[in-house]
């Protein structure tokens, strides 16, 4: 049995300003605001991107070396600008969209030669991994235990094996 809490206007009003219309219920936009990840449930994968596309101007400015201390606000992908608001939804965010550009099989392959000393980065089975995050309209978990530093070079490493220019992304 699921707690049950009372909420005032205002609060339940802003939870619906926040939600998708049919498609989201009170506990997925809290656990959205929150930030804290969707329990597995492969019935209810999506197909559409977890981050908002904005339109922004393309800039090259180059990235910073250390990502420690970067308040991240988006990335950009291609040309295209994304929302996020941590490096764990960072790593979400472009490894669904590299699965959806390459499809299962050739995003499997390259997800499965990135691995550390111990463990994989990229698993079909959450209990492969300490933090594991479900990526979006997929099969496969990502690892996203790692300090902002590695969470970039390991998209970077992901994007190298499935034939993608680093260069097109970037962290804003």
């Amino acid at each position: 049995m699921m707690p049950t809490i009372r909420i005032d206007d205002e609060v339940w009003a802003y939870l619906k300003s926040k939600g998708i219309p049919f498609e989201d219920t009170p506990n997925d936009v809290l656990r959205r605001e929150l930030g804290i990840g969707r329990k597995a449930d492969p019935a209810s994968a999506k197909t559409e991107p977890p981050f908002e596309e904005v339109a922004r101007p393309a800039t090259r400015n180059l990235p910073p070396l250390d990502y420690r201390f970067f308040p991240i606000k988006g990335f950009e992908l291609d040309g295209k600008h994304y929302r996020c608001d941590s490096f764990a939804k960072l790593l979400e965010g472009v490894c669904f969209f590299l699965h959806m550009k390459h499809g299962h099989e050739e995003f499997g392959r390259a997800a499965a030669q990135l691995r550390g000393k111990i463990r994989p980065y990229f698993s079909k089975d959450p209990k492969d991994l300490r933090v594991p995050h479900k990526i979006a309209a997929s099969l496969w978990y990502v690892e996203t235990n790692f300090p902002a530093n590695a969470v970039v070079e390991l998209i970077r490493d992901l994007m190298l094996k499935l034939g993608h220019d680093p260069d097109q992304f970037r962290v804003e």
